[in-house]
């Protein structure tokens, strides 16, 4: 891989897909989501992966999935808990321009289905799961977007326009 990915990380909802689709389209890079390649590799959805062999097993064949992980030109859309996963961090990182799509709690829990299983250990709420990632995903980051209030068009341009005008990152 090189730093000519950009490496999107962030919560569930928080529009990695969709951003990253964008910027693939305007940027002409390729685009690649590792909740689908997890899900064509193992037969299973990330929810049916859990429900069959736990979040544990989970956790670890994302990171296998990501480590493995070996393009140029590239925009990767993460799942939301390979920010657990010190050595996929450092991969991704190392490989490529991680930012990440900062969103409120409130827009977020407004766009997620209530009966989304999302990478948690048992007894945590979304909440607890929002509280803990953060500080995860802001110390992993070279850019962080606010996400509140925009439009998905309009965070793709603000990151072409940071990643593209030369700025320092």
């Amino acid at each position: 891989m090189s730093k000519n990915n950009l490496i999107m990380i962030g919560m569930p909802s928080s529009g990695k897909t969709t951003v990253g689709n964008l910027l693939s389209e305007r940027t002409g890079k390729s685009f690649l989501d590792t909740d689908h390649l997890l899900q064509n590799i193992t037969g299973l959805s990330p929810k049916e992966y859990v429900d069959c062999y736990g979040l544990d097993k989970f956790l670890e064949t994302q990171e296998q999935t990501v480590l493995n992980i070996k393009v140029e030109n590239s925009v990767i859309a993460t799942g939301g808990g390979v920010i657990y996963s010190e050595a996929a961090m450092e991969h991704l990182t190392k490989n490529g321009i991680v930012i990440y799509l900062k969103t409120s709690f409130e827009v977020l829990e407004d766009r997620v289905a209530k009966d989304r299983k999302l990478a948690r250990r048992d007894g945590k709420s979304f909440h607890d799961v929002y509280l803990e990632r953060i500080p995860l995903y802001e110390k992993c980051a070279s850019l962080i977007i606010d996400c509140n209030e925009k439009l998905s068009t309009e965070i793709a341009d603000e990151i072409i326009n940071i990643i593209y005008s030369g700025k320092e990152l």
